[in-house]
């Protein structure tokens, strides 16, 4: 399980390379299943939750580290 914190919707550059670390590290390699957790969605879910500061801002570049990273399955709880 990956946990990432996001400062003002964004995640930095340090952020993102802990998470391609820990995705690479050979316990993650190993699990079976695994999981990205975010207080903040990808994307929109409805009409007046896809406002700034309510979806990450660089979502496509986390997307893309999760996607690489094997990550199964990425829940947020806004």
């Amino acid at each position: 399980m990956v946990g990432l914190g996001c400062i003002q919707c964004q995640i930095s550059n340090q952020q993102q390379n802990w998470a391609r670390e820990q995705l690479a590290s050979s316990s993650a390699r190993k699990a079976k299943i695994r999981i990205a957790l975010e207080h903040l969605p990808l994307r929109g879910v409805s009409r007046g939750r896809d406002q700034p500061g309510e979806v990450l801002d660089q979502a496509n570049k986390l997307q893309q580290i999760l996607e690489i990273g094997g990550v199964h399955a990425y829940v947020s709880w806004i």
